[in-house]
């Protein structure tokens, strides 16, 4: 599973489509997968300049993707940095539950 440190969301949207790229173009090596700015950004390397040209569209388009995906859910999403320490994409929904879930945990932290 390539996108197993990444929430269901993400997970369930774009693992399917990185998995077929490694099924077409099974030489391809998975550089690095990453949260930045609130997308993923994934880096994959081919031997072959078509190839690599082929990766690259499609791991641009999901990139693209995920700055509207919601991390958490897969619905449409904004980009939030208010109150995380990373930027995230999330939805509403997701959003209101997270911040409910850093204020319990700061409200516990700040009990002891």
């Amino acid at each position: 599973m390539i996108l197993k440190r990444f929430r269901t969301g993400w997970q369930e949207r774009f693992e399917n489509k990185l998995q077929t790229l490694f099924d077409l173009f099974p030489a391809i090596e998975l550089e690095s997968v990453d949260r930045v700015h609130g997308l993923l950004r994934v880096k994959i390397k081919a031997l072959d300049t078509k190839v690599q040209y082929v990766v690259d569209c499609v791991t641009y388009k999901i990139e693209r993707e995920s700055a509207t995906a919601c991390e958490s859910c897969g619905l449409y999403g904004v980009r939030r940095d208010d109150l995380f320490e990373e930027k995230m994409c999330l939805c509403w929904k997701c959003h209101a539950l997270e911040l409910s879930q850093l204020a319990s945990s700061n409200e516990t932290t700040n009990l002891y």
